[in-house]
């Protein structure tokens, strides 16, 4: 993506600059140059001169607006910054003042080192609920959300009324943005198929709060034999496989979750916030090839719904877990 094009002193005319450090604490006293995903880092902004109105900048186009703490006699400020980008960033700051100028800093590189779905073997789908550019909009409601696996299985609504609602920050999982569906409201990828033969793993983070269907991988809406339905009763989730179902898996409304299904040809694995909670015999036959987010069998869900992400084979353990450790760290799943 193209970055915003700051360069080191363009401005001009202030009689202040700005250098910039990236640390792990809050105290900015452990510098930094990379760092994984999902985590918090703290960018150290310190001006030559008295600044106002010190403004943080990530190089892919996107503005960073996060919070700032003064530190020196407005000099130094320190932002916080949970990092939601991948790949190799650059990072500035402006900075500006009625007597001193413009001043922006020298672009400080920084590296983004843990995976992210597209980097692991198999992945079709990723929605990424923290990052606006996730969401198609019809107003308040959702019309899609896009895929950034690079395969475009974004997850469309199929008429108006189907548009579930959109949470902007701070109503989301974790003051982040989410979606929130309930009766009627569902989105869909039609000729998405889940692997059957080489294995399938699905991940969802989400808040329950009514029965329903959460996905299905089905041949129609209302296929009573998919390859894979995630369905919430009562206060239970309940995995569907064709030849039977698992056990019932407590849940409790409103709290945050990470769900894991996870598909070789003959198992199937569910963990619930990074914890094994069964591991069953299943089989598949015939074709199912379509993929319902909020609809399925047993109609639709009351939920909330955070990042969605789809491997179409069954990922390494060390890849399992890297990616675990990330999505319970960025939406603080206990």
């Amino acid at each position: 993506m193209p970055g915003i094009g700051i360069i080191g002193g363009r401005f001009g005319g202030g009689s202040a600059s700005i250098t910039v450090g990236v640390f792990s604490d809050a105290g900015a006293t452990i510098p930094i140059t990379s760092s994984d995903f999902g985590t918090t880092i703290y960018i150290k902004a310190t001006a030559t001169a008295t600044q106002e109105n010190f403004t943080l900048f990530i190089d892919n186009g996107v503005d960073a607006v996060v919070p700032v703490t003064e530190i020196d006699s407005a000099t130094s400020y320190i932002f916080d910054y949970t990092i939601n980008l991948i790949g190799t960033l650059d990072i500035y700051v402006i900075a500006s003042d009625n007597i001193n100028g413009i001043a922006d800093s020298e672009p400080f590189e920084f590296t983004v080192t843990s995976i992210y779905p597209p980097s692991i073997s198999g992945n079709v789908l990723w929605v990424d609920a923290a990052l606006e550019s996730t969401y198609v909009l019809n107003e308040t409601f959702v019309q899609q959300l896009n895929d950034l696996s690079g395969l475009s299985n974004h997850l469309s609504a199929p008429t108006v009324g189907n548009q579930p609602l959109y949470l902007n920050v701070p109503n989301g999982i974790n003051g982040m943005r989410s979606t929130a569906f309930s009766s009627g409201k569902f989105l869909n990828k039609l000729g998405l198929s889940l692997d059957v033969i080489s294995g399938n793993s699905v991940w969802l983070v989400a808040k329950f709060s009514g029965s329903g269907t959460i996905f299905s991988n089905g041949s129609s809406i209302g296929d009573s034999s998919p390859y894979s339905l995630l369905q919430l009763s009562g206060t239970n989730l309940v995995s569907h496989a064709r030849n039977g179902t698992s056990a019932n898996i407590p849940i409790v409304y409103g709290t945050r979750y990470l769900v894991e299904i996870h598909r070789s040809p003959s198992t199937e694995r569910m963990f619930i916030n990074g914890v094994l909670k069964y591991s069953r015999a299943v089989w598949t036959t015939g074709n199912r090839n379509n993929f319902y987010v909020n609809n399925g069998y047993f109609g639709s869900a009351s939920w909330d719904m955070a990042d969605m992400t789809i491997f179409n084979t069954a990922i390494s353990p060390s890849d399992e877990l890297a990616f675990r450790n990330q999505q319970m760290t960025k939406w603080n799943i206990v």
